[in-house]
């Protein structure tokens, strides 16, 4: 058998798993031989392992076999010094508390020693000592006891540091241990030498604790003297976690959107059947005339609809909408890849790590959107489009105007060519304002029915120094009953875009200093008989 010492070279990673080549060179004779890996991670799939290789040599692959062995210790360097650090720390600290208790003996036997008070005063009558002597050896007492103590304290923090120490160390050997089990892979590749040289040796293989995102960071810089335009910098990054039991060191990193544990089959459709159970029947009553029950029946209270009849009347209900039952749509198509230029090394320790994939710089189209009726502010607009070859994956984007961070967004899927929408934060350079310049109830009764009218004013000024395009939206009420009637009497200007849920939009493009109106009224009618809710305050 032949070892071979491998390295990683390269790593793609997947959403959910990663597959792993290491590469190693070795010599060969001719004639049969067997090349072994060893120290392959626990959580590899063995029916993953490919071997394949090149070089002077002439080598035909036989066939590749994985075995699991066992370890007395962790087979990883950094865990084994972690064992040899834990080792002697509990060692010192053993020592440190073997002299703690030979500090407190000392202090016992001094106290012991300056509580003999009996002692001295029958050497003080029988002439034996002296008040002097008794004087020196409460002295040399409190000297020794102050030495001891404040080498008792030194030990008791000393010792506390390195509790701290080894928690932290334990810490991390546990999580390396669980990275990196004593159980790990061995592979063995059978092959066969025709010309003797030096051969690589490439083996490949998956493994699960593995994923990565994308992440993006967009920033919107103004036009300058330099730069006439707006310009966008968008920097795709990827963010890459890892407990495999194997540090990637170095290594050429590969990110792909494919999902192997999903693709690897075609969705197949059982029968969908239909059941049947027997119709509730009410207590008290027979089957026969609960089928026979006319169409009238008395209408719950939590069906019946938002309007509330006035004494006397009789109660209008609403109809359901009917609820359609949707399922999660995944939009993303065919997989892609991407091959990080630069070497990346990404430790097994689960943390995330940022990795730059690309940056590019692209041209907005600016403009403001405001909902007064929401806040009155306006929101500075980038509509973007995707001027690169790369495919923009779903995932978070965190937001600057310049060094200015506005805030974290989603981004959707975003093809070459597409435009994608980005909101830069409110600009109070552009002033808005809303209210209610008229409310009106008609107090004479036409047809049995109510009528109220309501009319709302909207302004908007340009106060920044060059010409902005402002959309304004806002909307009146929808009715959602049969009987109340509600009509747009006037819009003044006529909205760009009104929508059949009585959405309104206006598309305003205002110079440096100018100031616009909006002015809108609405008429709503309903039966006397019916209290609305929801109308205007």
């Amino acid at each position: 058998m032949t070892e071979i010492e491998t390295t990683i070279s390269q790593v793609t990673v997947y959403p959910d798993r990663a597959r792993v080549l290491r590469r190693g060179k070795t010599e060969l004779q001719h004639g049969p031989h067997t090349l072994v890996i060893s120290d392959l991670p626990h959580g590899l799939d063995p029916d993953s392992v490919r071997a394949a290789g090149r070089g002077q040599a002439q080598v035909r692959i036989l066939g590749v076999s994985v075995e699991r062995v066992h370890f007395r210790e962790t087979p990883a360097e950094r865990a084994r010094e972690l064992e040899t650090e834990i080792q002697n720390l509990e060692d010192e600290d053993a020592a440190r508390e073997s002299e703690s208790e030979a500090v407190q003996s000392q202090l016992a036997h001094l106290e012991e020693l300056a509580g003999q008070t009996e002692i001295f005063a029958k050497g003080l009558a029988f002439g034996r000592t002296q008040v002097s002597d008794q004087a020196e050896l409460l002295d040399y007492v409190r000297a020794q006891g102050s030495i001891l103590r404040s080498e008792l304290q030194t030990i008791k923090v000393e010792r506390r540091e390195t509790a701290k120490t080894l928690k932290k160390l334990r810490q991390e050997l546990q999580r390396l241990s669980g990275a990196r089990p004593r159980r790990r892979f061995v592979a063995k590749i059978d092959v066969e030498v025709t010309e003797p040289g030096q051969f690589e040796a490439d083996v490949t293989y998956t493994l699960g604790n593995a994923s990565w995102r994308p992440l993006y960071d967009v920033r919107f810089w103004e036009a300058t003297a330099e730069s006439q335009e707006p310009k966008l910098e968008m920097t795709y990054l990827a963010q890459v976690q890892q407990k495999t039991g194997e540090d990637w060191t170095s290594v050429e990193l590969v990110l792909s959107t494919a999902r192997p544990a999903v693709t690897g089959t075609l969705p197949e459709l059982d029968p969908w059947y239909l059941r049947v159970r027997p119709l509730p029947v009410p207590k008290g009553r027979p089957l026969a005339q609960a089928l026979q029950a006319p169409a009238a029946a008395p209408v719950r209270a939590e069906m019946a609809a938002r309007v509330v009849p006035e004494a006397g009347a009789v109660a209008v209900a609403e109809p359901y909408q009917a609820e359609v039952s949707t399922a999660t749509v995944d939009t993303t198509g065919a997989a892609v890849t991407f091959r990080v230029g630069a070497l990346a090394s990404i430790p097994s320790d689960g943390e995330p790590h940022k990795v730059t994939v690309a940056s590019y710089w692209l041209e907005p189209e600016l403009d403001y959107v405001t909902a007064p009726k929401l806040a009155e502010v306006a929101h500075r607009r980038a509509r973007v489009t995707n001027a690169t070859e790369a495919v923009f994956l779903p995932g978070r984007a965190n937001v600057f105007a310049g060094e200015e961070f506005v805030g974290p967004t989603e981004l959707e899927l975003v093809a070459p060519n597409e435009q994608f929408e980005l909101a830069l934060g409110v600009d109070d350079r552009i002033k808005v304002k809303r209210e209610m310049v008229a409310r009106q109830v008609d107090k004479t009764i036409i047809r049995d029915k109510r009528r109220l009218s309501f009319g709302y004013q909207i302004e908007v000024e340009n106060l920044r120094p060059v010409p902005e395009t402002v959309i304004v939206r806002d909307h009146y009420p929808l009715p959602r009953h049969e009987q109340v009637k509600v009509r747009l009497e006037s819009a003044h200007p006529k909205p760009t875009e009104a929508t059949e849920m009585n959405l309104l939009e206006w598309d305003l493009t205002l110079e440096p200093g100018q100031k616009e109106e909006i002015r809108f009224d609405v008429q709503i009618e309903h039966p006397r008989v019916m209290i609305v809710d929801g109308l205007p305050d």
